[in-house]
């Protein structure tokens, strides 16, 4: 069970951002978003909250294809200074009529053009992830130190069109996102040795 949540959360992230990005899903947002995607199989279904101008929430609910698996994660962050923001996760996976909890924390530092994201399951601790990323104009690069298993390595491209390229657990993973208005259709892609997944999101922003 542990080897299958970690391979689903390093391939879900929710915004459209980078799957090598440690906290993509648990940094503050200063903007109502909410969105739905297919990955050629399983979907998740996703809300974001902003509370005040220092403070989000957040929850998701994923499943694949035949809900066998799903889960529902709750988790908000808050800016506690310029340079830290501190939040909480609570992942409840169902398996088969089997529930699981997995509370977390989460950490993310910046510095100028440096960052520093951190997740920490609180039942185990050993299985923490730890991502030193770097920003230079509109490019991101990132890297995924995990506590168990290989690390992913990850790069960005966030201006009219955002693209977003990463490689680990050997997969390649691909998105690309472009807004209109208030809505930010996504094309996501995975790649393995095996077989190739071709999905697809949709974001909506009434703000």
């Amino acid at each position: 069970m542990l080897t299958i949540i970690l391979a689903v959360l390093s391939a879900v992230p929710v915004l459209a951002g980078n799957p090598a990005d440690v906290t993509d899903d648990f940094r503050v947002c200063p903007v109502k978003y909410y969105k739905f995607a297919y990955d050629g199989g399983p979907w998740y279904v996703m809300a974001l909250e902003p509370i005040g101008d220092d403070a989000s929430t957040f929850y998701i609910r994923w499943e694949d294809p035949g809900s066998d698996l799903a889960l529902n994660e709750f988790a908000g962050a808050k800016v506690v200074n310029k340079w830290l923001e501190a939040g909480v996760v609570l992942d409840v996976w169902e398996s088969q009529g089997d529930v699981s909890y997995e509370p977390g924390i989460t950490l993310d530092l910046k510095k100028d053009s440096l960052g520093l994201g951190a997740v920490v399951p609180l039942k185990s601790p050993s299985e923490f992830r730890l991502g030193p990323r770097v920003t230079s104009g509109d490019w991101t690069a990132y890297l995924t130190l995990r506590g168990s298993g290989e690390p992913s390595f990850g790069l960005s491209y966030c201006g009219d069109i955002n693209a977003h390229l990463a490689y680990g657990q050997d997969a390649w993973q691909f998105r690309a996102s472009k807004t209109w208005g208030e809505f930010t259709p996504e094309l996501r892609t995975k790649f393995t040795t095996g077989e190739t997944f071709i999905g697809f999101g949709l974001g909506y922003s009434p703000d």
